[in-house]
């Protein structure tokens, strides 16, 4: 089983996300060309010298992984494909861990400037693009992909994009194999950041996707760790009251993405049990 390792700061920002802001395809070509290896050779790994300035290595590593939505399209990632996302997120990740660690060398405990400026830079270039690729490899086939993609969702995920992965979280065939019970730990896991705070369609659908999952394994055996992550999450619920934001509908301009990729899901989801 993944361990889930989430930072503690992303409950700061709720709807702090922008539209993504794309950045030229020049600034960004390096990024592309560094993240692309020879089939079926080693992951590349993107030079140290392009993650220096994060305000053009962030918002163009999350157009690589953008540029791989038509590809990563199921948990059993693509050879080439899955090479660059691997490529692309170990090099976001090793960002989110220079940032703590400049925060852990401040001599602060609590201190998470550097680490909320990866996450706010994250948040004003991501998207539902964006999202679905990274939750696509946080129940995939490869425990690398898992692990980075776990790791950077866990940080950025808010009220804009959680209706990504709670649909997934709905895919019969999530548990279809040993890594899909992986990734839907990793998903409950997920999920359960943005329950303090979801917002009405987003606390609806986090609500029947629990109640579902728990009908699901109500006779199953050896799944404490899910049922552990079913009860946090509404403990997490249940810190919300009728003056905070489960009372509060999502705006149209993030209810609207939402929507879309609900309806454009393939296979499609039956009883999904909720809607945008």
């Amino acid at each position: 089983m993944l361990k889930i390792l989430f930072a503690l700061t992303f409950a700061i920002v709720v709807l702090s996300h922008n539209p993504a802001a794309a950045q030229s395809s020049r600034e960004c070509q390096p990024y592309h060309s560094s993240t692309t290896g020879a089939t079926g050779g080693p992951v590349p790994v993107v030079p140290d010298s392009l993650l220096a300035d994060i305000k053009i290595a962030i918002p163009c590593l999350i157009d690589v992984i953008t540029g791989l939505k038509g590809q990563i399209i199921e948990p059993k990632l693509p050879g080439e494909a899955g090479s660059k996302l691997l490529s692309a997120t170990g090099a976001l990740r090793a960002i989110m861990t220079r940032q703590s660690n400049l925060d852990a060398g401040s001599g602060n405990p609590r201190e998470t400037k550097a680490l909320n400026e990866f996450i706010r830079l994250f948040r004003t270039h991501d998207g539902i693009d964006v999202t679905s690729v990274l939750t696509y490899a946080a129940r995939s086939d490869v425990y690398d992909a898992r692990l980075n993609a776990v790791l950077l969702l866990g940080n950025i995920i808010d009220n804009t994009t959680v209706c990504v992965p709670l649909v997934h979280l709905n895919d019969p065939a999530l548990t279809a194999t040993d890594y899909g019970i992986n990734g839907r730990a990793n998903l409950l896991g997920i999920i359960s950041v943005v329950a303090p705070w979801a917002y009405a369609e987003n606390y609806a659908a986090i609500k029947a996707t629990v109640a579902k999952i728990r009908r699901n394994t109500e006779t199953a055996t050896g799944v404490e760790t899910t049922r552990n992550l079913l009860d946090n999450i509404d403990s997490r619920l249940g810190l919300q009251t009728e003056k905070t934001n489960k009372s509060v509908a999502l705006p149209d301009a993030f209810r609207a993405p939402c929507k879309s990729y609900v309806l454009s899901y393939r296979p499609s989801i039956e009883n999904l049990g909720f809607s945008y």
